[in-house]
């Protein structure tokens, strides 16, 4: 995916991670504005969070309740991440 630094809507994302950490306090502030954003990309994404660790954030609301009300489910509908590309991403190590 590479880096998308100086997007538009603010977001820096390298190798298929939105930085949220990189922008500091601003995210803090008001995260709003960014979960929007993100929720307009697609419902699930890779993030660096503020204290540094690497996961996965869920964004839209029916995929966050299917996640929540029946983890295997969703998983095996394919709802799994996916990159810009279609490809679907190794699911990382559980990180947070």
């Amino acid at each position: 995916m590479g880096t998308t630094a100086g997007a538009p809507d603010g977001i820096r994302e390298a190798d298929g991670i939105v930085d949220l950490a990189a922008m500091g306090g601003e995210f803090a502030r008001d995260p709003y504005n960014v979960y929007a954003t993100l929720r307009e990309r697609g419902p699930v994404h890779r993030v660096r969070m503020p204290e540094g660790a690497v996961c996965w954030l869920v964004v839209g609301h029916e995929e966050v309740r299917a996640a929540l009300t029946d983890p295997p489910g969703w998983l095996r509908t394919g709802r799994t991440p996916r990159r810009a590309s279609g490809s679907r991403p190794s699911p990382p190590a559980r990180t947070c």
